[in-house]
């Protein structure tokens, strides 16, 4: 932080801004022990919370305090490298990225230019723990849009209450923490993603550093001596076993992120130039990555992501901690070159830096609305680029009122009372590697005048008890109500679900570079991590056979580890011819899925389970590989659900089976 002359300089703190930053960073880039290093931002809100109310106090108590200096400075702070470096992404874009991507980077930087990015991302991605976030250039100004949204209201509140009722100021701000938090606590189970990105749902942690500023302005001492050493060690220990025993499993941030933010409070209380911990924070190294802290944070995330965009999947080897040091050097120049002379009111007045602002937000907000309804431009890439790419889009179909994704229970009842036919109908049941087989698996019912209903929910694999750590409620009402309408309405049943997944919660490494981004997700139950979840699976696939007339369930297929569609597209892209086509290791196939190997195969050979063995299609002994392609066509749409041409193998053999064989035979019978 540069220095205000209402305000003494406090180098820790610029010290606790590079442990924050540099948690971030390693976050995501995968590297070292920082499985909650995403907490880094909620370090820097309390941070911000605590600097600009003092801030904004000191000048209440001047009477130097206006509405245009304060926005002026939030202005002058935030802006001009936030401009530049979405401009630089932008530009990085139009070259880079493919027309999906480069639609969904005109969205986001609409989001930047309103400020809206959080409201965007909640409504439009799987959350911030989506793998597709690691792709997504702009993801990470979500909580400059949390700040500037709590910053649009902070300054009339608070002049309101220093004006009216100085001694409510702080109750007040210390209430609406607590409700802040209690609604950020209620709405985790219900609703992850808006309580991770919503602004009224992390205003808790912005409102622990203006506690702080209130409490030590108007009403408390900081303290000295062992208790200033001990409260400041204690604070680095909470902030350092959040960053290194949290992950993204846990439901954040509301009560679990109390240990962090009473972390941040604690240094910012406790720690000074003359307190242990205050030395170590203003090591001059720390201080210095703490100075460059808000650059360092802008860049490095479209820094990432474009490496990935190259790469195809996430970068292995040398290749990230690479990307990692080169953040540093641009950070430093945005720093020098940007932010400092922006900051400088004798080079930039306050009307320059208001024209500036409005001019460069509304050039963004134009380009990425410009980008956004053109499609990704896609004129950009030759045909055959684009034809590989059309695997990735969803294949365009009529409406089926026979197929529900992610409804309710009563859509659901609804549904199946119009659309059964006793003998002739077949139940799809599964997460989202169902709905990937539902369109082939739906035109070869249909050929042989079958009713296929689907009921279908991401996320929600078909076994009971257990469930996604964000979709509790949704998992358990899939199960109970396709169950209850199976038993009312029989029919046999076709269980499709990535197996793998849910047994070990872990993204997919092929060992060959393709490594999987994304969260961790073990299943839960009500007693917490399923201790034996093939265990599950295999009783929760026998209770399936003894509520359906006949099941056909689908194995694991093989993952691929890359997103297939995108690496042949950078192939055409860029002329390189591959030879031998794109694969994966068979043997890893069987070490990763050994338990779910042998847990089909005794599955098998019970009467009423039918099981389609899917690694033969594309998997040969012989050459010891899984094919992900061949001659230029893709087997799976990103990197581990089927395209339409796999699933054309698989449903081919799930309708040879005896239990749909008989179905057929039926609806031929039926026919006039």
């Amino acid at each position: 932080m540069v220095a205000n002359s209402a305000l003494p300089y406090r180098p820790e703190i610029d010290g606790l801004r590079a442990v924050a930053v540099l948690a971030v960073v390693f976050y995501h880039a995968g590297l070292g022990p920082f499985s909650g290093g995403f907490a880094g931002v909620d370090v820097f809100f309390v941070i911000s919370g605590y600097l600009i109310c003092s801030l904004v106090l000191a000048d209440l108590d001047s009477g130097r305090f206006s509405f245009l200096g304060f926005w002026e400075r939030r202005a002058r702070r935030i802006f001009p490298a936030l401009v530049v470096m979405t401009l630089v992404s932008f530009a990085l874009g139009l070259i880079l990225l493919f027309p999906g991507d480069l639609a969904r980077l005109g969205s986001s930087m609409a989001g930047v230019a309103t400020f809206l990015s959080n409201f965007i991302f909640a409504r439009h991605s799987g959350g911030y723990f989506d793998v597709a976030s690691e792709f997504k250039p702009l993801m990470h100004t979500w909580s400059l849009a949390v700040e500037e949204q709590f910053y649009l209201i902070f300054p009339p509140l608070v002049f309101a209450l220093w004006k009216w009722a100085r001694r409510a100021i702080l109750p007040l701000f210390a209430l609406l923490l607590v409700t802040s938090l209690a609604l950020a606590q209620w709405l985790v189970p219900a609703s992850p993603d808006s309580a991770f990105f919503y602004t009224h749902l992390r205003a808790w942690e912005l409102l622990a550093g203006v506690v702080i500023a209130i409490a030590l302005r108007h009403h408390a001492n900081r303290p000295a001596g062992w208790v200033s050493d001990m409260g400041a060690a204690a604070g680095l220990l909470l902030i350092f076993g959040t960053f290194f025993l949290l992950d993204n499993t846990a439901p954040f941030p509301a009560m679990i992120g109390v240990p962090v933010v009473l972390g941040a409070a604690l240094v910012i209380v406790c720690a000074d130039r003359g307190s242990l911990i205050g030395k170590i924070l203003s090591w001059k190294p720390l201080v210095g990555i703490g100075l460059i802290s808000y650059s360092l944070y802008l860049w490095h995330h479209p820094i990432f992501a474009y490496g990935r965009h190259l790469y195809i999947a996430d970068p292995h080897g040398l290749l990230m901690p690479l990307l990692v040091l080169l953040s540093f050097p641009v950070a430093w120049l945005s720093w020098r070159y940007i932010e400092a002379p922006f900051r400088d009111r004798s080079r930039f007045g306050r009307l320059s830096i208001a024209i500036m602002s409005a001019a460069a937000l509304g050039t963004i907000l134009a380009a990425g609305v410009g980008v956004y309804f053109a499609g990704g431009l896609p004129q950009r890439f030759s045909p055959e680029v684009l034809s590989q790419l059309n695997v990735m889009e969803k294949p365009p179909t009529t409406t089926d009122h026979c197929k529900l994704v992610n409804a309710t229970g009563a859509e659901m009842r609804a549904m199946v009372e119009d659309c059964y036919r006793e003998g002739s109908t077949i139940y799809l049941v599964g997460d989202s590697h169902a709905e990937e087989i539902y369109l082939t698996l739906r035109e070869a019912a249909e050929r042989e005048g079958i009713t296929l209903i689907t009921m279908v929910r991401h996320a929600c694999p078909p076994i009971f008890n257990v469930w996604h750590r964000q979709k509790p409620k949704e998992c358990i009402e899939l199960r109970q109500t396709a169950k209850a309408l199976i038993e009312q309405y029989p029919a046999p049943l076709v269980l499709s679900s990535r197996w793998r997944m849910f047994a070990t919660g872990k993204p997919f490494d092929n060992g060959d570079g393709g490594r999987e981004m994304g969260p961790v997700l073990p299943m839960l139950s009500e007693d917490g991590p399923v201790v034996d979840p093939v265990g599950e699976m295999e009783s929760s696939i026998v209770r399936w056979s003894e509520i359906a007339p006949s099941l056909v369930v689908i194995d694991q297929i093989p993952e691929a580890g890359w997103l297939v569609p995108r690496v042949l597209a950078r192939r055409k892209q860029f002329g390189i011819e591959a030879s031998p086509p794109l694969s994966t290791s068979y043997d890893l196939y069987k070490r990763e899925n050994g338990d779910l190997i042998a847990m089909f195969d005794r599955l098998g050979k019970q009467d009423g389970i039918a099981v389609i063995n899917t690694a033969p299609m594309v998997c040969s002994n012989q050459t010891g590989r899984c094919l992900n392609e061949r001659g230029g066509t893709a087997y799976y749409y990103d990197d581990d659900h089927p395209s339409v041409t796999y699933s054309r193998m698989i449903v081919g053999e799930v309708m040879a089976t005896p239990a749909i064989q008989s179905v057929v035979s039926n609806a031929r019978a039926e026919r006039p």
